[in-house]
């Protein structure tokens, strides 16, 4: 399948009428007010501002930096006496390189807070043990006792004029956009994988497939630089409340993941049947499904015991046109939100108090009604003035 310049980034707002340049790395209009609204959208829903810098700096880890909801909410440092670390990744230290993030969110940055994240750091690496709290303790015993190097992130969303070197670097917003752009645009054209499926069922160009949930952890960990690229909606629209609930039904009752997900959706240029339902991807990319799969890889790094299966979509895209829509509809049909059905709930239940205060059964439920007995049926005789007016 050819890729043209232009690709599935025709689809984020404002972009529509822009065109890319050849060799340009500037992003699309309206790309840069998407990520700053992300940003305020995350970071203000919390109370004070303590947690609003929370919720940036978790903004930042998941986004930015790619850690998984779960590895991020271990990397923040909560509470007094951080010694000036808000965070660090990777939690595992399994990497040669750790890095020490220092979070700014609003009116917080100063060019004072730069110097002192360098000074702390430091004062951090310099310091007893038994004089710090213990998750930092052993924070530095990692460091010390595996010579990891160390990278200070210094993170705002504000614009800050500041030259980066090899051990310390300012990310302000400018940095946020351009990294998340950069990434945005990464080539999934010539890349190839393998996957296996437990059930297939071929339709002309498209497979429905069940997918063991470590199968396709597998195949996100060994593809994750590109497999992304198309879901326009993942470095941005990822919900919590949705996450806890994929956490949930992973860990407690995995078997009936299956049936709680609506699946995924695998887009190729070209696929083959290798044999025995395993397939050899051509140019794969998740452009549904990406909030799922990064829940499903974060538990996966977690347990061993990852039991349970997915509905996968295949789906042979015939050109470029053909896969940009397949894209843009699989990520725009509605859906019911939660909030959604409380308040509507909330909404009939309100309904149905009124109405029996005025002597009148409001059934939300069928059948409800009908299963009373004869003597609570009669209880509900209605308004004298009303019945007028009622059939």
């Amino acid at each position: 399948m050819i890729q043209t310049k232009k690709g599935l980034l025709r689809y984020i707002p404002g972009s529509k009428s822009i065109l890319i340049q050849e060799n340009s790395n500037q992003p699309l209009e309206g790309f840069s007010e998407n990520i700053q609204e992300s940003i305020r959208e995350y970071a203000e829903t919390a109370k004070n501002e303590v947690e609003k810098g929370k919720n940036f700096l978790q903004w930042i880890l998941t986004r930015v930096f790619e850690a998984t909801e779960d590895d991020a909410a271990d990397a923040i440092i909560d509470g007094a006496n951080d010694l000036g670390i808000d965070a660090y990744l990777p939690v595992d230290f399994s990497e040669n390189k750790i890095r020490l993030f220092q979070s700014k969110y609003g009116t917080s940055h100063s060019p004072e807070a730069i110097t002192k994240f360098k000074e702390d750091v430091k004062r951090l690496m310099s310091r007893e043990a038994s004089k710090m709290r213990p998750e930092l303790a052993n924070l530095v015993k990692q460091i010390h006792d595996k010579n990891l190097n160390i990278q200070c992130c210094y993170v705002t969303e504000q614009s800050v004029e500041y030259e980066n070197d090899d051990s310390f670097e300012v990310i302000d917003i400018d940095e946020i956009i351009q990294r998340l752009w950069s990434r945005i645009k990464k080539p999934a054209a010539g890349k190839k994988s393998s996957i296996k499926l437990e059930k297939m069922l071929r339709h002309d160009n498209t497979i429905l497939g069940v997918l063991k949930l470590r199968e396709l952890s597998d195949f996100i960990l060994k593809n994750r630089d590109y497999v992304f690229e198309s879901n326009i909606r993942q470095w941005m629209q990822f919900k919590t409340s949705v996450n806890k609930g994929i956490r949930e039904t992973l860990q407690n009752i995995p078997h009936k993941f299956f049936y709680y997900n609506n699946g995924i959706t695998i887009v190729v240029a070209n696929f083959e049947e290798v044999g025995d339902n395993l397939l050899k991807l051509y140019a794969p990319q998740i452009v549904n499904g990406a909030q799922t799969s990064n829940s499903i890889l974060d538990r996966a790094k977690r347990t061993h015991n990852l039991d349970g299966c997915i509905t996968v979509t295949i789906i042979k895209a015939d050109d470029e046109q053909d896969q940009n829509n397949i894209t843009k509809y699989r990520n725009s049909q509605n859906s019911v939100r939660g909030k959604d059905l409380v308040s509507l709930m909330d909404f009939h239940k309100s309904i149905k108090s009124q109405l029996q205060n005025l002597g009148y059964f409001y059934e939300i439920q069928a059948g409800s009604f009908d299963s009373k007995t004869k003597s609570q049926q009669a209880e509900f005789k209605g308004d004298i003035i009303f019945n007028k007016y009622l059939p």
